[in-house]
């Protein structure tokens, strides 16, 4: 309290621990139950040091207790659970792909409350839009205390399959519960005011100028509370009050309908407020599970001739945002990267339990490899060939960039392919391969190509500067994800300029790996990491790595019996991502020298050849000893590659000539 008057602050009676009152900390069940309680009573031990940034005010700690402890599965997951059935305020937990990472905001931390008989406590308005006040009280923000979050709309993993995302939900047993009322009473009937731009993010690039604004508008937007009312704290500007009597506000059906149809996508708007020592900050496509309170109530009241001008802005910045019914908000307590490695049934990368898992797929690499190419090959007519380029071209990732090459990277179109039967949408072979693909790969996107689809979609992400958002392009797909395209339903006819962007941006990223935004006045392009898989009767018009005709034979062989039982089907599913997590192979340097002489050797035999064929042989070579799981690349593994690409390029051949 002495250091709190000597920086200036109010000398009233401040917040006070109450020794008689068991912690929460010490509750697990209390953490899910009235996580902002905890918050407050963190709040009432801090120094005046920790007040000026936020950053220690935070339950992180209790919080990786309690699901050290089992509490994950407790905690309702928005992936699986509508937010009308959590009650405002409980913990929730969601996993998703960072869609969009808007600009910071700013709002006022710390706030004073004070009480008829003018007794003042500090509070604070962390992981919180709306404010509620005890009966008669009100509120004063103390402009010195200005602390920064940036909003962040997550979505769910897009192309994810069915299996992946019960693997990364757990078990839903428990999600339906509806959490009891949070007791505390700053947690309880909270509200919010809709749209990210709660705090000062429009009238501020830093949080000075967000102090000095706050302070210009203070006297126009203090406003006395009636008994029982809840006061939204956000620096002034946007101050937003509500009724608690009178429930959330509700919004249009057409209007939320819309939201939902154009926006949602099942995202929610996450309050991210400090990261981890030593991590950057979110970015577009990274993956996470965010732990934090629920707040899902509107408040669209009209704005009043006290609001002022910067009142007046933020109203109608929130009229063009999603209402928070089809686009919940979430206060992030803790978010948890998963990496771009990140696989459903895998351990964490370089842990201890991810080289056990390492360990004993190593002993059954063989089995486990055979029954993914006996899946392939099974819908690919019993080509064995075709399968085995399939599976590399799943399991490839990029190792680095030279230039616009992304290295490591194989992309493959199958060509030879019937169209689709009469009344049917795709082709038997797209057909089959998508099943198979989404059988054994946690993130698979399929794209079936047509005149008018393509004039229609958006593949890429625009920016919408009327509701100042980024809308979603069916082309932002998580890393490592499969995009399995269908050309054979490509029928002539006049692109317009939509569709030329989309053959474009599917242009970039079969062959660069990158991802042009579309921000209007120019495009930035984002990288990307996605096998792209393409379905055709003649050479595809991408530019793909690696073109294999499909040769159907006589009597197709069946799958692997073995895929059948679950265990079996998740170990080799297992298998593929560890697969995929090791291509990064190091390559002994006499085995470089080897392979290089080879290269010249071929070259003579063979002039036509050339440096691409050899650049190609590498990465195939890379990934076969990958797929073998393999310690390091060997020229076993070469010279298999060169053996499978002499039936590839024998076909080539005499599918020229029957042309």
């Amino acid at each position: 309290r002495e250091q709190r008057e000597k920086a200036g602050e109010s000398s009233g009676p401040l917040p006070h621990h109450n020794p008689e009152m068991p912690t929460l900390a010490a509750d697990p069940q209390a953490l899910l139950r009235a996580p902002l309680s905890l918050v407050d009573d963190e709040f009432v031990n801090l120094d005046i040091q920790a007040l000026k940034t936020g950053a220690n005010v935070n339950i992180t700690a209790p919080l990786a207790a309690a699901l050290a402890n089992g509490a994950r599965n407790a905690i309702p997951c928005l992936n699986t659970v509508r937010p009308e059935h959590v009650e405002m305020g409980a913990l929730v937990r969601f996993v998703g792909m960072v869609q969009d990472v808007r600009d910071p905001e700013f709002y006022a931390g710390v706030y004073e409350e004070v009480l008829q008989s003018g007794e003042r406590s500090l509070r604070t308005s962390k992981y919180r839009d709306i404010l509620n006040l005890a009966p008669g009280s009100h509120c004063r923000p103390r402009n010195d205390c200005i602390w920064q979050r940036t909003p962040v709309v997550c979505m769910p993993i897009p192309a994810r399959t069915l299996w992946a995302e019960t693997a990364m939900v757990g078990d839903t047993s428990v999600h339906a519960l509806v959490r009891p009322a949070p007791a505390s009473r700053s947690s309880a009937s909270l509200k919010r005011a809709m749209g990210e731009d709660d705090g000062l993010a429009a009238v501020g690039a830093n949080a000075e100028a967000a102090a000095d604004d706050a302070m210009e508008v203070d006297s126009l937007v203090m406003k006395k509370a009636r008994p029982g009312e809840d006061v939204a704290l956000v620096c002034g500007d946007c101050q937003n009050i509500s009724d608690a009597n009178d429930g959330s506000s509700t919004t249009s059906a057409g209007a939320d309908a819309a939201f939902t149809r154009v926006d949602a996508h099942g995202s929610c708007l996450l309050k991210v407020y400090e990261t981890a020592d030593g991590q950057d900050e979110l970015r577009v496509n990274d993956l996470v599970e965010v732990f934090g309170v629920l707040d899902r109530q509107n408040d669209d009241g009209a704005p009043t001739a006290d609001d002022g001008a910067f009142g007046l802005l933020a109203h109608e910045e929130r009229k063009r945002q999603p209402p928070a019914s089809s686009q919940p908000r979430v206060h992030c307590i803790a978010v948890r990267r998963l990496g771009s490695k990140y696989h459903p049934l895998l351990a964490d990368v370089d842990s201890r339990e991810e080289a056990l898992a390492l360990e004993g797929a190593r002993a059954r690499a063989l089995e486990l490899r055979a029954a993914a190419v006996s899946a392939f090959a099974s819908v690919l007519g019993g080509d064995g060939l075709t399968a085995e380029f399939l599976l590399l071209s799943s399991i490839s990732r990029i190792l680095a960039r030279h230039g616009d090459a992304p290295l490591g990277k194989l992309s493959l179109n199958i060509t030879a392919c019937p169209p689709p039967p009469s009344g049917a949408q795709h082709s038997p072979v797209f057909e089959g391969v998508q099943r198979a693909l989404t059988g054994l790969f946690p993130f698979v996107s399929s794209q079936r190509l047509s005149v008018n689809e393509l004039n229609a979609a958006a593949f890429v992400p625009a920016k919408d500067h009327e509701a100042n958002c980024l809308r979603y392009g069916t082309l932002q797909l998580p890393n490592g994800a499969a995009l399995l395209v269908d050309e054979t339903t490509l029928e002539p006819g006049q692109l317009k300029e939509t569709g030329v962007r989309n053959i474009n941006a599917l242009s970039e990223l079969c062959g660069k790996q990158n991802l042009a935004f579309d921000f209007t006045y120019c495009s930035v392009d984002f990288p990307a990491d996605v096998s792209v898989i393409v379905i055709s009767a003649a050479k595809s018009m991408l530019p793909c790595s690696v073109h294999v005709p499909l040769r159907v034979q006589p009597a197709a062989p069946a799958a692997d019996a073995r895929l059948a039982d679950e265990a079996f089907l998740s170990a080799v599913r297992g298998y593929l991502g560890l697969a995929a997590r090791a291509v990064q192979l190091a390559v002994p340097e006499g085995l470089a020298s080897a392979l290089q002489e080879d290269f010249v050797s071929s070259r003579a035999r063979e002039p036509d050849v050339s440096a691409d064929d050899f650049s190609r042989w590498l990465t195939c070579a890379r990934l076969h000893a990958a797929s073998n799981l393999a310690a390091e690349v060997t020229f076993e593994h070469y010279s298999a590659i060169k053996q499978m690409d002499v039936g590839r390029r024998e076909r080539l051949r005499a599918h020229q000539v029957e042309i």
